[in-house]
């Protein structure tokens, strides 16, 4: 699984991202145009990663957090900001 959220409301303007990968679990996170914060969890199984992966994202969503489109930038990428290279 993976999966990148924003949440653009109010004064907000940041990322949230998760990605399995066998038993471990990496969430990275900061403000649009950033690199952010990156923290890997490892876990018993390849399933509890994921439920616990599925579970996080889900919390982000019922925060307000919405989905980013593939094509999007998130983070380091330019998309992600309104940062243009002059």
């Amino acid at each position: 699984m993976k999966q990148t959220l924003t949440l653009t409301a109010g004064s907000s303007n940041k990322f949230w991202s998760v990605e399995t990968t066998g038993c471990d679990v990496t969430v990275r996170y900061g403000r649009n145009g950033t690199k952010g914060v990156s923290k890997t969890t490892r876990f018993a199984t390849p399933a509890e990663a994921e439920a616990a992966a599925v579970k996080q994202r889900d919390a982000k969503i019922a925060k307000g957090y919405e989905p980013v489109d593939a094509g999007a930038g998130v983070g380091g990428h330019p998309a992600a900001g309104d940062r243009t290279a002059s």
